[in-house]
């Protein structure tokens, strides 16, 4: 398994948050975790899981939970995954209500939209 890793920048007043590598049940908790304190800083959140090579219904769960809370706070969290969405339907048959942009730039602009919008 490839280590996963987590980087975070701010764009725009946007937190996004990277998953490099792989994330599962193993290391949810860290995604929880980083989501959690995120959410509690008041930022909309970007998700870039451009350069993840996998993940498990553990951390879809989490990014759900994660969409819920900030929903609750007035923010948004959008889902990039740099190419056509490929996970968009999976999160529609999930019912999150988690946008999935295929641009980076869209998606940050999208974030801060939304939580503008939700406060």
């Amino acid at each position: 398994m490839v280590r996963p890793a987590f980087e975070l920048e701010y764009v725009d007043d946007v937190a996004v948050l990277r998953l490099l590598g792989e994330h599962d049940l193993a290391n949810v908790h860290e995604i929880r975790e980083r989501l959690g304190l995120l959410a509690d800083g008041g930022f909309p959140v970007v998700v870039d899981v451009s350069e993840t090579e996998f993940m498990d219904v553990a951390v879809l769960r989490a990014l759900l939970e994660g969409g819920v809370t900030l929903r609750a706070r007035g923010r948004a969290l959008v889902v990039y995954n740099g190419t056509p969405c490929l996970v968009q339907r999976l999160l529609e048959v999930a019912g999150s209500g988690l946008d999935c942009v295929g641009d980076r730039q869209s998606a940050i602009r999208r974030a801060g939209q939304r939580s503008r919008t939700e406060s």
